[in-house]
């Protein structure tokens, strides 16, 4: 494929992926991401242990720890589109 090197088709590559998969996360917020991700990590850890002993059910508690789980989550998908652009970049750099 002797036109992988041409410096347009690899930018167009580029700008096809960013498309696709939307623009990159900034290093910033990925690393405040993975922070308030260990954060998250780091409590549910410690609420699993008290709810092993406790058999009283919290309804409040319940649905702060649903806007938490849902909070752990979008962090991991910032994380993970990042993943999928060093991933693309790394393919395309290969080629």
């Amino acid at each position: 494929m002797p036109h992988l090197s041409d410096p347009q088709l690899m930018a167009s590559m580029r700008s096809a992926v960013a498309d696709t998969l939307g623009d990159r996360p900034d290093h910033e917020a990925l690393d405040a991401a993975k922070a308030r991700l260990a954060e998250i990590d780091s409590m549910f850890s410690n609420d699993l242990d008290e709810i092993k002993l406790s058999d009283k059910v919290d309804l409040e508690e319940e649905k702060q720890k649903k806007v938490i789980e849902r909070e752990r989550q979008m962090h991991k998908t910032l994380i993970s589109l990042d993943q999928m652009h060093q991933s693309y970049d790394r393919m395309l750099c290969e080629a």
